[in-house]
């Protein structure tokens, strides 16, 4: 049955409004006739009003301690914004407090099993993307026109953004398997492909590949047959879509553990004979921003670590970092190991701190690991513990190659990230203390840190950067703590110019005075440039607060000093260093700017 479209719009006055009905009371709830979701662009917003079928965002404001909302100037962790814009609008009045849901027509003819599709969807602006960038909607093979619900437009200053049509369908579940075969493999290499570990890769992004290098297919990493468990993580998650690639690449139903933010964004789920959710314990304005997956396979575990939330926009839309292993299970012969191992202390820390029980991990071996991983749990911890920043300044610390002081002229820092936290207590400069290796040292040498940040200027002249670049925060706050570190952001690849770096990437550098450029580490993962995702030392050093959940790698570049050939994953930065700072004339994307008259 098809139903009358409706229009999103956001006009130059701060009001977003829905062309047509709004649904009973004064609450946001499913337009009369099809499901929708409304979605506040502006973080500062959280009551709504309706009046002529227009809905007015006011600026929140409450007096009771318990609100599941405050956002205060003084208030400098970053939360990944993304939170804050969907807490605030959470329609508490809504029967079963179930949030609206869109769904996406697959094609009727494809052959590979089908997932459930009504399942309750996170609001954020993610979902906007999502809507807006959908494969499914863009191709029309797989539209039923006559199952047309409803059409998103975006009004900025003088011009008309870009229209998608979205379409509901109900899927059917995935057939029971018939047979399994696990594959017999060599596990000294990732298996069954040709990418490596002691490198990182960008996002394959369809019809948008970068001919100069390597790009890594999501799909691919679940290519292999014989997944017998999935442990899989997100801020946000489009679990309609994960199953389809998961069911659709083993011809099979596969057990599948979820671990995700803030069970009030999911209402509605429950566990059954295939899927579990996890729902790690937070903090007021912590999350669980890691984006970690595992493969179990009977011979070996796949670890990833991408930068990308479990979604089709994150991945064929943005631009993101993907990682991975195959690690080996030991010999049945020797049994488990319990013996310390860094990765697997670290994994098995990180997940026991979510929820997860750990004893699988056992089976196999981790020493082989090409890279540092790096987590954070939320606590308050003693300054001898490895996690968070501690566990980043003790990788460097004891693994980075350090050029003789007298030969080096600076160090530079560059950190590209889609949020930017605030400088509360000096944390920027603390931060670039310890990874250039001067924090609490005698011995300075001079650091210069560089925050990669787009530009207004160059994400409003496009509207499609506008619409992707819904997911990179930065609050006028946080930028005039300290101006003087952020440096322009300039994409070294020409096709991808145009696409929103959602990347978190760290890069330390050195310098010699002869002018030569040594590539020391680099960071890929789920951590943002800020206190919530790094922590924050407290107490006159003797502690250290982290408020999210987190997970990344670290790469050493472990050539001799006297080779300054940069490592093999260089190749895979996206962006250009070294880079110059802001102009006089540059001013950062913020999102609050593009409701302002």
């Amino acid at each position: 049955m098809s139903s009358k479209k409706r229009e999103l719009c956001i006009d130059n006055k701060e009001n977003i409004y829905i062309d047509g009905n709004i649904g009973d009371g004064g609450s946001i709830k499913k337009l009369k006739s099809i499901p929708t979701e409304i979605i506040d662009l502006d973080e500062d917003t959280d009551t709504e009003e309706i009046s002529n079928n227009k809905v007015k965002f006011k600026p929140y404001k409450s007096n009771n301690d318990d609100a599941s909302l405050v956002i205060s100037d003084t208030d400098n962790e970053d939360d990944d914004l993304q939170y804050a814009i969907q807490l605030s609008l959470e329609s508490k009045n809504s029967p079963n407090n179930k949030s609206p849901t869109i769904t996406s027509t697959r094609s009727s003819t494809e052959n590979s099993p089908k997932s459930s599709s009504t399942e309750p969807k996170s609001t954020s602006p993610l979902r906007i993307l999502q809507q807006i960038f959908n494969k499914h909607s863009q191709n029309s093979a797989n539209i039923n026109n006559n199952n047309t619900n409803k059409v998103l437009k975006l009004n900025l200053t003088k011009t008309t953004a870009t229209t998608t049509t979205i379409t509901s369908t109900t899927k059917t579940a995935p057939p029971s398997p018939t047979n399994s075969s696990i594959s017999k493999v060599d596990v000294n290499t990732n298996i069954g492909t040709e990418f490596r570990s002691d490198t990182f890769y960008m996002n394959h992004m369809p019809g948008k590949d970068v001919n100069a290098i390597k790009t890594l297919p999501f799909t691919s990493l679940f290519q292999n047959k014989g997944i017998q468990q999935v442990y899989l993580g997100g801020f946000v998650l489009d679990r309609s879509w994960i199953l389809d690639i998961l069911y659709k690449s083993q011809g099979r139903k596969v057990n599948i553990t979820f671990i995700l933010d803030n069970k009030d964004k999911y209402p509605g789920l429950k566990d059954n004979d295939l899927m579990k959710y996890i729902f790690p314990p937070l903090f007021r304005y912590g999350c669980f921003h890691s984006k970690i997956i595992m493969l179990l396979y009977s011979g070996y575990i796949r670890v990833i670590i991408p930068s990308a939330n479990p979604t089709p926009v994150d991945y064929d839309e943005l631009n993101q970092t993907i990682w991975f292993q195959d690690f080996k299970a030991i010999s049945s012969s020797v049994g488990t190991s319990t013996k310390s191992q860094p990765f697997k202390d670290t994994l098995k820390s990180f997940l026991v701190s979510s929820g997860v029980t750990t004893d699988f991990l056992d089976q196999y071996d981790f020493s082989t690991a090409k890279a540092h991983l790096v987590c954070s749990n939320p606590g308050y911890y003693k300054m001898d513990v490895n996690i968070g920043l501690l566990s980043l300044k003790n990788i460097i610390e004891n693994n980075v190659k350090s050029i003789r002081p007298d030969q080096v002229k600076c160090k530079d820092i560059y950190y590209q990230s889609s949020s930017v936290g605030g400088n509360k207590f000096n944390w920027r400069n603390v931060f670039k203390e310890i990874v250039s290796k001067n924090y609490m040292k005698q011995e300075k040498i001079d650091t210069n840190l560089h925050i990669l940040y787009p530009t207004f200027e160059w994400v409003k002249s496009k509207e499609f950067r506008v619409f992707s670049s819904m997911c990179v925060f930065l609050s006028e706050n946080n930028y005039n703590d300290d101006k003087s570190c952020f440096s322009i952001l300039n994409h070294k690849y020409f096709i991808r110019r145009e696409f929103t770096l959602h990347s978190k990437i760290l890069i330390g550098t050195t310098t010699t005075k002869d002018g030569k450029i040594r590539y020391d580490f680099i960071y890929t993962g789920s951590h943002n440039f800020s206190n919530s995702a790094w922590g924050t030392i407290q107490k006159n050093g003797t502690q250290l607060y982290i408020s999210n959940y987190e997970s990344g790698i670290v790469l050493i570049n472990d050539k001799d000093l006297n080779d300054f050939t940069p490592p093999e994953w260089v190749k895979q930065v996206p962006f250009e260093i070294p880079t110059s700072r802001y102009s006089d004339k540059d001013e950062p994307w913020i999102q609050e700017r593009i409701l302002k008259p």
